[in-house]
């Protein structure tokens, strides 16, 4: 095999040999699975009837390049969902109901404000 530039495979990696491929670059991409986009990947039906997402998931707006690609591409992206029941783990037990820190601040201690969804392929 002949190329300018090996790519390895990954979201970030086809991007990149789109970009050198535009450049006039002779771009070979070498991924690890038989699908592209690394762990962007959407498992359609992999219960019966529902989509799940195993991998990369959700995109802040503070990812600048992340979101240039989803916009050039059309991607649909939705709003995060808040869970209807909360369970984390404190001083080493299980714990339900309310989460231990107000909703609204919850945004601001993990930085979802700006975060979607994205619906891989």
């Amino acid at each position: 095999m002949d190329a300018d530039v090996i790519v390895v495979g990954g979201a970030c990696g086809l991007t990149a040999a789109r970009d050198l491929g535009a450049r006039g670059l002779d771009v070979l991409v070498i991924e690890a699975r038989d699908r592209l986009g690394g762990r962007t990947w959407t498992r359609r039906n992999a219960l019966p009837g529902v989509d799940l997402e195993m991998g990369g998931m959700y995109v802040d707006r503070r990812q600048e390049h992340v979101w240039r690609e989803i916009e050039r591409y059309g991607i649909a992206t939705t709003a995060p969902t808040w869970p209807s029941e909360w369970r984390w783990h404190q001083g080493g037990n299980l714990r339900s109901g309310l989460p231990p820190v107000p909703v609204a601040e919850i945004t601001g201690l993990v930085g979802l404000s700006a975060a979607r969804t994205v619906s891989g392929g």
